[in-house]
């Protein structure tokens, strides 16, 4: 089952971006894993404002890519977040993110927060 916030930012994608997405939390789900989509498509003054964190702007880095050099800019990659079971709790640390990104990779996708 997709929660509401997930489903809000789902629409967000491409189409088939969007299909991906929902099969990774609702698989995530079915394993007894809270994770929601919490971010999808960005403006690029977005970007850029999550790119100024950690460089001109306090907190810590984020991202690698300046508005128009992201695929969120385009609607083809979203960010998913783990909450406690009762999905209030926001996770930003969590050996749960490792399977939700194997159960991304099997469904085709790439998972960004992967360590070489």
């Amino acid at each position: 089952m997709v929660d509401e916030r997930s489903a809000k930012n789902i629409k967000t994608l491409h189409p088939e971006v969007a299909i991906l997405a929902a099969k990774l939390v609702e698989t995530a789900v079915a394993q007894g894993i809270c994770v929601k989509v919490i971010s999808g498509l960005r403006t690029y003054e977005e970007q850029n404002a999550l790119y100024a964190q950690g460089r001109s702007k306090p907190g810590l880095i984020v991202t690698k890519a300046k508005g128009g050099y992201s695929i969120h800019n385009f609607g083809c990659a979203f960010d998913v977040g783990i909450f406690s079971p009762d999905g209030k709790k926001y996770y930003g640390e969590h050996a749960h993110y490792r399977r939700v990104g194997e159960i991304g990779e099997e469904l085709g996708l790439e998972w960004g927060g992967k360590s070489p």
